[in-house]
């Protein structure tokens, strides 16, 4: 039986372990671990997810196409903050800032 959760809970007990990052990976996906409650061995599998995101040319001026947000700073450097059509929050020094979820856009 397999679960997907966000923390690896032991098959057998039902333990949730905290700190899966704690075991030797190596270049592996999956691991063979023992669950710290019930010390049973099982088989752990991580599940990665890679999202992207893009923005307009190198010229930092080509954000100047996009309005900037009121009252928004970086948080890195201090300028200030462009959105994007996509809802991306960029500053001049390619800092990103945040993304507005597509129903919070006004446009």
């Amino acid at each position: 039986m397999s679960q997907y959760d966000d923390n690896p809970r032991c098959p057998y007990c039902g333990h949730i372990e905290r700190d899966p990052w704690d075991h030797d990976w190596g270049s592996s996906e999956c691991i063979t671990t023992y669950c710290g409650e019930c010390d049973r061995e099982y088989v752990l599998t991580a599940h990665r997810s890679v999202t992207y995101s893009t923005m307009p040319g190198d010229d930092p001026a080509t954000l100047d196409a996009f309005p900037i947000v009121e009252g928004a700073e970086c948080p890195v450097c201090g300028g200030h903050v462009h959105e994007t059509e996509a809802g991306e929050r960029w500053c001049h020094k390619r800092h990103l800032v945040g993304v507005v979820a597509p129903k919070e856009i006004k446009r």
